[in-house]
């Protein structure tokens, strides 16, 4: 990829590279812990919140069943007295719109007082079973008849003095002002609460048909653990589907649990500008990695560039070429060394040329000396002609004598013919051999000469052949130049 590639880009490619590398995973560090950070954030404050509606919404029993035990023990309560028994409960009804009836008993079950309609018997009911054998006692929710909302009824026995059971106080307690309240909560933009009892069916939902149906979460995993008494938060898919943060928190004694939801999404929803600013600041952080790889880069890339210039002209020849000496000190020192060379070259182009023309004069002189030379080749020449010449003379010369040596033969058969004939030319023989005699010393002569021209040209022969060792040394003197 990065193969063609100028320098100059490879290291802004490289700084932008660093650059994003650290900032980019610190931002996805930081954005991974601020979403976790969120989501627990969400989740504990949920949990706390889920947990304070918890306790008030016991405070609130926890209220209706003291202030129905405390007007158990009233006198009015205990005298059973019906007239002031539906006296003192319409003023506490009043007093406290939570209770939607209340009405008391005798010990057989059988209304003596309430706050509305007619009496009737009750002795078949739990609340009143379980409230005359001495005990406080809460129904399971159901829907009223008369508000169509959730409701719970609270009993209690009546005692005289003496602390035998005559009688039950009890009273209707109706969530539906329980629900108003919670209705006004706002969790986040889509969250929502339920508020379910112990055995997991819904007693608050914002959608009320689902009350009045008396739907049961008891399948769902939080519900199971809220009405186990346990408190937490988990993510998982809300009794209306929604992918959610569920943190809940149970109602102790009541074994009644709030669950209240949030979309996960609503959790990442406040990362939004946590994470633009992360990104501004990964921007930031390549601009200025680009910015600076770009200003370093060209304090590298452009005294480089000169020199690649200066190079190509130093290549063409031009060894006038100088260098402004800049940038980092690699740079420099790369620089400072190219102009060196350059000064080095410029040198060795004149110790060159000094060579050349030293050279050249030396060739001028061996073209003299190659004048001369010939010169004595011709002289050499000349005298090896006389040699031959000579020697000619020589061959002639030898035939002469030769012939005077037949002659002499001849002379010498003719003067033994003539020994044979003493007697008869005994005068002629003397002259004839006085005449051999002469004839022989002159070829003696003769033969002493050409000795004498043999040696004279084998000292002229010795001569060329010296002069012809130095043209050969002059010859190898001119090739290895």
């Amino acid at each position: 990829m990065f193969k063609n590639t100028s320098l100059q880009f490879r290291l802004v490619a490289l700084f932008v590279l660093f650059a994003i590398l650290p900032a980019s995973a610190g931002g996805v560090v930081s954005l991974y812990m601020n979403i976790t950070a969120a989501r627990e954030d969400m989740a504990h404050d949920n949990g706390i919140f889920a947990a304070q509606l918890g306790s008030e919404i016991k405070r609130l029993l926890d209220d209706s069943q003291g202030l129905v035990e405390a007007l158990a023990a009233s006198p009015t309560a205990q005298s059973m007295d019906g007239a002031s028994v539906t006296d003192m409960i319409i003023a506490a009804q009043q007093r406290n719109p939570l209770f939607e009836l209340i009405f008391v008993m005798d010990s057989t079950g059988m209304q003596i007082a309430r706050t509305s309609g007619k009496l009737a018997n009750r002795g078949d009911r739990a609340y009143f079973l379980e409230a005359v054998k001495g005990n406080t006692y809460f129904t399971d929710t159901y829907i009223s008849a008369f508000t169509n909302a959730p409701t719970v009824t609270v009993s209690t026995p009546i005692r005289n003095k003496s602390g035998a059971v005559i009688g039950v106080f009890a009273a209707d307690i109706s969530l539906k002002a329980l629900a108003d309240i919670v209705a006004k909560v706002k969790i986040g933009e889509n969250g929502y609460l339920d508020i379910v009892d112990n055995k997991g069916t819904v007693i608050y939902n914002p959608v009320n048909e689902r009350v009045i149906n008396k739907e049961s979460f008891a399948a769902l995993e939080y519900v199971k653990q809220v009405m186990q008494g346990k408190a937490g938060n988990m993510e998982a898919v809300s009794s209306r589907g929604d992918k959610t943060i569920a943190a809940f928190a149970p109602i102790d004694k009541y074994g009644w649990g709030v669950v209240i939801y949030q979309p996960v999404n609503e959790a990442y929803r406040t990362l939004i500008s946590t994470t633009l600013i992360v990104l501004v600041v990964v921007i930031l952080a390549v601009v200025a990695a680009g910015l600076t790889a770009f200003y370093i880069a060209r304090n590298i890339t452009k005294p480089l560039q000169n020199l690649v210039v200066v190079s190509r002209a130093v290549a063409q020849g031009d060894l006038t070429q100088s260098i402004a000496v800049g940038g980092i000190s690699e740079v420099r020192n790369l620089a400072v060394a190219f102009e060196q060379m350059t000064t080095a070259l410029r040198q060795i182009i004149v110790q060159t040329r000094n060579t050349a023309d030293s050279v050249a004069a030396a060739a001028e002189e061996l073209a003299a000396s190659s004048g001369e030379v010939g010169k004595a080749t011709e002289e050499v020449a000349i005298a090896i002609q006389q040699v031959s010449e000579g020697a000619t003379r020589q061959v002639q010369l030898s035939g002469h004598s030769t012939a005077a040596i037949t002659g002499m033969v001849t002379n010498t058969a003719q003067t033994a013919t003539a020994a044979q004939a003493v007697a008869q030319a005994s005068s002629k023989s003397e002259q004839a051999a006085e005449w051999g005699k002469g004839q022989i010393d002159d070829a003696v002569n003769r033969i002493e000469q050409i000795r004498q021209q043999v040696d004279q040209a084998a000292a002229m022969i010795y001569a060329l052949g010296d002069k012809s060792r130095q043209i050969g040394q002059i010859v190898d003197l001119i090739t290895n130049i």
